[in-house]
């Protein structure tokens, strides 16, 4: 009993050490997620100085706007209805050359009257220099490489083609038998069809996704240039001229990029730095696209530092709909049994059936009603005549044991007290009523056993 007491209060100390574990890890990961440098630059679950939350959770407060987080691939996204589809934090380098079925759904969404907002992650000149110089070494050498294996190669093809030097023979010229063989079986090898191979390595080539070249396809180009910030001029961007007034006429800017003028024919420029255009619109079917060269502009940090309203309010366009689309920045949506119960609200079930399973335990190993008070020395189960008791039942019938009592009793006593006892054994109904007969015989003998006394 002491052991059942014990173990209730050992499950008791063991649920509070995990409630204290879940408590402790819940914290720490609420911590870290509030925080949200989990995520990637420029995304709307990003709450750090280079997120864009601010700008969603202030969408998210005006009223008839419908903001969503879209973690979908983008050649899911459906293209009606009308809406402005948010694309931020993209690399221009990547996004140049796009996955064809992703640029066909954005085209398509355009097209139907959304308005696509491109905007491209910031880019440092020198940085851009380093690395184009970088990457243009790397080409380089590899021509350099390439050079050299074809030198090489035709050395060995010029040292075999030389005759080699030896007595004339006048079988010379005829094709042995085991060339004669091969030929034909080389033959066949060559026309036999399989898969087309690599060229260099021999191998057949993995499977390939469909790249859509979008600076060809929207008219378009990018460039970096490095700006010299310590002019006042040069960390600024100005509004052009038959803009939106909405806009304002001055913005802070960090990015090197911009996009060329000469290839801007259907765009419209809207901000320029130092003559070089940094945000561009046009019309695309019913809807317009719009590029902007630094995602910095829109950042959290922007947004503390030099919040622009009209800025924000002419990006997002007239839609009552805004879906930022994270799947560029590779979020991705995997459905499971957690997020089912979130969206359907079935967390509150969750609590209550572990609540019911936590009950469940504490019955099967708690005794509701108190346990008795133990004795200093355990009590045996059975009495000492237990055993003589079963023996007894076993080998002699009920209607014989008043008999077999007697007999083993004339076995040990005196001639005097069995002469005495059998007057008991005279009745008729003695045998019937062995209980009776067995008690009347005790109290003789205890009134003899008193009277010796």
């Amino acid at each position: 009993m002491s052991r059942l007491r014990r173990f209730p209060t050992t499950l008791v100390a063991l649920l509070g050490l995990l409630l204290a574990l879940i408590a402790g890890l819940s914290w720490l990961f609420s911590r870290r997620l509030s925080a949200g440098d989990v995520y990637p630059e420029y995304s709307s679950l990003r709450a750090d100085p280079k997120g864009i939350r601010a700008w969603y959770e202030a969408l998210e407060t005006l009223p008839g706007i419908r903001v969503e987080r879209d973690l979908r691939d983008l050649q899911k996204l459906p293209a009606d209805p009308p809406r402005t589809l948010l694309l931020v934090g993209v690399p221009s380098a990547s996004w140049a050359h796009w996955p064809a079925k992703d640029v066909k759904a954005i085209n398509a969404a355009a097209r139907a009257g959304s308005r696509v907002v491109v905007i491209f992650a910031p880019e440092n000149g020198v940085e851009a220099e380093r690395l184009e110089k970088e990457q243009r070494q790397r080409d380089e050498q590899i021509e350099r490489n390439k050079d050299a294996r074809k030198r090489a190669e035709k050395r060995s093809t010029t040292s075999k083609s030389k005759p080699a030097k030896s007595s004339p023979d006048k079988n010379a010229d005829a094709p042995s038998p085991d060339a004669a063989e091969a030929k034909p079986e080389a033959e066949k090898t060559e026309t036999k069809p399989d898969a087309p191979k690599d060229s260099t390595t021999g191998t057949k080539p993995e499977k390939t996704i469909e790249l859509f070249d979008l600076e060809k396809e929207w008219g378009y180009a990018t460039d970096t240039r490095v700006f010299d910030r310590r002019l006042e001029a040069n960390r600024e961007v100005r509004r052009e001229p038959g803009t939106p007034a909405i806009l304002p006429e001055r913005m802070p800017w960090l990015s090197d990029l911009y996009f060329e003028a000469k290839l801007l024919a259907d765009w419209r420029i809207v901000y320029r730095r130092q003559g070089s255009p940094v945000v561009i619109e046009r019309a695309w079917g019913k809807g317009t696209l719009v590029l902007v060269a630094d995602a910095a502009s829109v950042s959290n940090e922007f947004l503390q530092k030099s919040p622009q309203p009209g800025w924000l309010a002419w990006l997002t366009g007239p839609s009552r709909e805004i879906i930022f689309c994270e799947q560029i920045h590779g979020l991705a949506l995997e459905p499971g049994i957690a997020s089912l119960a979130r969206r359907y609200g079935l967390a509150g079930a969750f609590f209550v059936l572990l609540l019911a399973a936590a009950l469940f335990v504490w019955q099967r190993a708690t005794l509701f009603v108190p346990p008795d008070r133990e004795a200093d020395e355990q009590r045996l189960m059975y009495e000492q005549t237990a055993g003589l008791e079963a023996l007894l039942r076993r080998t002699v019938p009920p209607g014989k044991i008043l008999a077999a009592c007697r007999d083993e009793h004339a076995r040990h006593a005196r001639a005097g007290e069995v002469r005495r006892l059998s007057e008991f054994f005279k009745d008729a109904d003695a045998a019937s009523k062995p209980v009776a007969t067995y008690n009347q015989i005790v109290r003789a003998l205890k009134r003899r056993a008193t009277s010796l006394f």
